[in-house]
């Protein structure tokens, strides 16, 4: 496979806006999330209904996700993002953010409520559309060795975001309004999106995609998509079983498990770019099935929160470049689109579970979570020895 020649340095203040417009996507789906349930019943629609739609949604990304990747390493850019697919995507979330708490001002007959479902799903398929396409742009603003490091960096400002689902931070977001709430989380994407643009020097001239390089192997996708939805599914029980094994607890060891993210990701990236990406995520998952493992013992609820922080931390750091590392650099789009396509697949399975069940047992959904992390080990230990090599100069992550 031809050999591409990276970037020289890392270009540190696009990378610091993709950081920016990576929490703003995390903010529109807490807010999405919260309060599309009582948007729902508002058209007579079960409050559970929410699930069977976030499962349609997470189905429709899976293919979504690798596609609008794929074609946007064929594409450059209109506004100086990589093809017209973020521009469009975002603008077209944006603008839905900001109509749909508005539909339900027009009433309840069959038609508007239908119209609403139609447009709930169209979000979530915009949402979907220019995340790969972005998040790819890590490869081109920021050298191999720097990947890791870089991606902390995304993961710190999601996981501060993430902060807003916590439920002292809830009750502020809800007290809100639907309204108030989509229309700021639209303006922040829409504010996000345009300082991304604003950031960026000038482009990256990447090699011509290649004839190789328009089929990566299909092991190396296959193995992506394994490992992001594996990691996935552990990643949903892992907060799921938190919530079940202290119920009582519940908030004080989610915000521990949250602020042990924010204090470890950021060394842990500077760590994986010195020993290796791919080792600080597998050492990452091993701590996560050890933490998930005690998770049930009762007493340990605690250590086990604790160690499962670090280990989501390093895996956190590790998702991206992975992705990236897996496909030659012109590909990028398409290796992040596999491994959030395969993320998606985990997040429609597990939502089709749960409207079945309403109820997530809890030593069926543990041995599913840690058959998950285990299967994500063997598919990154396999992975590392399928690593495109981007740069000769560069060691493998």
């Amino acid at each position: 496979m031809q050999t591409v020649v990276e970037t020289p340095k890392t270009d540190w203040q696009p990378v610091l806006a993709m950081a920016l417009m990576q929490g703003a996507i995390v903010l529109c789906w807490i807010v999405y999330r919260m309060y599309i349930p009582d948007l729902l019943g508002q058209f007579g629609f079960p409050k559970d209904s929410s699930v069977i739609i976030l499962a349609i949604e997470g189905f429709l990304a899976v293919l979504i996700e690798p596609l609008f990747g794929s074609l946007s390493d064929r594409q450059k850019t209109l506004w100086g993002l990589k093809g017209p697919f973020v521009t469009i995507g975002v603008l077209l979330s944006a603008g839905l953010l900001f109509v749909l708490p508005s539909i339900v001002l027009l009433g309840n007959p069959d038609s508007i409520r239908w119209l609403f479902v139609a447009l709930v799903i169209l979000w979530a398929m915009a949402m979907a559309m220019f995340r790969s396409p972005m998040l790819a742009r890590l490869g081109e603003f920021a050298c191999q060795r720097d990947w890791p490091y870089a991606a902390s960096v995304l993961t710190l400002v999601g996981t501060l975001a993430g902060t807003l689902a916590l439920p002292a931070s809830k009750q502020i977001v809800k007290g809100l309004g639907a309204g108030p709430a989509f229309a700021i989380s639209s303006i922040i994407l829409l504010l996000s999106a345009t300082l991304l643009n604003r950031s960026q020097t000038t482009q990256v001239r990447l090699p011509a995609i290649t004839a190789d390089d328009l089929q990566p192997a299909a092991r190396n996708l296959f193995l992506v998509a394994l490992t992001g939805s594996t990691i996935t599914m552990g990643v949903i029980l892992t907060q799921q079983l938190i919530g079940l094994v202290g119920r009582a607890q519940t908030p004080m060891l989610m915000t521990l498990f949250l602020v042990v993210q924010l204090v470890t990701v950021l060394p842990i990236g500077l760590a994986a770019k010195r020993w290796g990406n791919l080792q600080i995520m597998l050492g990452g998952l091993i701590v996560l099935a050890i933490g998930f493992s005690m998770l049930i013992l009762p007493g340990f609820h605690a250590v086990a929160v604790l160690l499962l922080g670090v280990g989501m931390s390093c895996v956190g750091v590790g998702t991206i470049p992975f992705a990236l590392s897996m496909v030659p650099l012109s590909r990028g789009g398409l290796g992040i689109g596999f491994y959030f396509g395969g993320a998606s697949l985990a997040g429609a399975l597990f939502n089709v579970f749960m409207s079945v069940s309403r109820q997530l047992p809890l030593i069926p959904g543990w041995a599913v979570g840690l058959v998950s992390l285990a299967i994500a080990m063997v598919a990154l230990w396999i992975g590392r020895s399928m690593v495109v090599k981007q740069d000769p100069l560069i060691p493998n992550l």
